[in-house]
């Protein structure tokens, strides 16, 4: 879950990254400030962007961290079986 709340000029965007085992919930947030020459509604837009670009950079990290995981998983397994 994400956020973005604009404060003055610049917006603060709050990702929610689950719990921790705590049952703490994990937030991180970031402030971005526009250019300087952007229209109020064009300085949305890129804040819309760099989150929507976080998410996805998220994924894409998480979705390597699983394949990175499988493949040592798979060699190790590889070296436990007997090869005919």
């Amino acid at each position: 879950m994400a956020t973005i709340t604009k404060r003055g000029n610049n917006f603060r965007i709050k990702v929610s990254l689950g719990y921790d085992m705590n049952g703490k919930q994990i937030i991180k947030s970031t402030t971005y400030t526009p250019p300087h020459d952007a229209t109020p509604k064009k300085a949305e837009k890129l804040a819309n962007m760099l989150l929507s670009l976080n998410n996805t950079a998220k994924v894409m990290f998480s979705l390597m961290s699983v394949c990175a995981f499988l493949s040592l998983r798979i060699g190790t397994l590889k070296t436990m079986l007997p090869l005919n």
